[in-house]
């Protein structure tokens, strides 16, 4: 399952909850084709109940020194809310020249 350009389009920066219907297991290469070719890190956290991803949340984060803007306990809260079971979050690496940079270790920004 691929998500819709214009859904991966009108993800909005400053982070929002969307609605979803994706199946748990499809819900990681959804994720992945959502962050793939965004020019800044992103964060996805996807909410299961069950075997279907129901709501997503998606932010791109302030600035290039952190991703998550999310708080722990909002995520639990969102979760509890939600009678969410899952909670599966996935981030990307840009990279602006893919061929020239080793991005198989976290980046400075991860790490914080």
């Amino acid at each position: 399952m691929l998500p819709d350009a214009s859904f991966k389009s009108s993800l909005k920066p400053d982070g929002q909850l969307y609605s979803a219907s994706i199946d748990l297991a499809d819900f990681p290469s959804y994720a992945a084709q959502l962050l793939k070719y965004k020019k800044h890190e992103w964060m996805v956290v996807g909410f299961a109940c069950g075997r279907e991803v129901v709501a997503l949340w998606a932010h791109k984060g302030p600035d290039s020194s952190q991703v998550l803007c999310l708080p722990t306990e909002e995520v639990l809260g969102v979760a509890r809310r939600l009678s969410a079971d899952t909670v599966m979050a996935f981030h990307n690496h840009p990279a602006s020249e893919p061929h020239r940079y080793d991005y198989s270790r976290p980046s400075v920004q991860s790490l914080k």
